[in-house]
């Protein structure tokens, strides 16, 4: 079942119109037929819908009844380090699809691609394709994407139950994932390097703020799979711990 977000809060019953964007998108390239059920996220409530008719361009449709949903509190953040060509929207893309809750893009001292200048005018485009990634996938958010960093801003996004991890290949293989995360009740933040690796001096400076690194394995992992490998392990084991929760 194909979803899309709505702006404003819904209730059911109500019946609203689409954006322009996704309007196009279920009439014209999923050519959606009257009664045609689809979802709809609403402030991260989730709805049964149905579609109703073309009005003036806009998919008129109608909120039928609200779904249970059963997303975890706790959210998984990467800061990534900024990579070359169109790496960064592949992360953005696939890592939405992967259940990562929100995205920073960070410049170290060995990344290769610098685009500070022009992020401003870029962040639209990313933000479309993370909104686009979350329709797709059914993702009950669209992950928001924070501001370009360097190292000393991350110590200012931790709360003080907030976890960084740091995947860095120097670190032992061996790990294990539940006894990391035991017992943190806040955001779980973590950081890829750039395809030259960190610097003794970064990973020096983000174990000085608290920060924790892991091995993904005796592989050597290119960032952009490295930040979907790590993304992926963190969101299916808090999502999998939900749901031992919910059962017990």
């Amino acid at each position: 079942m194909r979803q899309f977000f709505l702006e404003d809060k819904g209730q059911v019953g109500q019946e609203v119109l689409l954006s322009l964007e996704d309007s196009h998108h279920l009439i014209h390239v999923l050519r959606a037929q009257a009664q045609e059920e689809i979802q709809l996220v609403s402030g991260g409530q989730v709805f049964e819908a149905v579609y109703l008719r073309e009005e003036g361009g806009r998919a008129r449709v109608r909120l039928v009844q609200e779904k249970a949903s059963h997303q975890t509190k706790r959210r998984v953040i990467l800061i990534q380090a900024m990579v070359k060509g169109q790496k960064f929207e592949t992360i953005l893309q696939h890592g939405t699809e992967v259940g990562i809750d929100g995205f920073y893009p960070i410049q170290l001292a060995r990344s290769v691609s610098d685009i500070r200048a022009k992020y401003p005018k870029k962040r639209d485009r990313f933000e479309k394709i993370l909104r686009g990634a979350a329709e797709q996938s059914n993702a009950l958010e669209i992950p928001f994407l924070g501001d370009y960093l360097t190292l000393k801003d991350i110590g200012g996004l931790l709360g003080p139950e907030d976890l960084l991890l740091i995947p860095y290949e120097e670190e032992k293989p061996g790990q294990d994932l539940a006894n990391l995360l035991g017992g943190v009740q806040g955001d779980i933040y973590y950081l890829i390097g750039p395809e030259g690796g960190f610097s003794p001096e970064e990973i020096a400076y983000l174990k000085k703020i608290g920060g924790r690194t892991l091995s993904l394995g005796p592989r050597i992992l290119r960032s952009e799979t490295a930040a979907l490998v790590a993304g992926f392990m963190l969101k299916n084991h808090l999502e999998g711990s939900r749901r031992e929760d919910i059962s017990d």
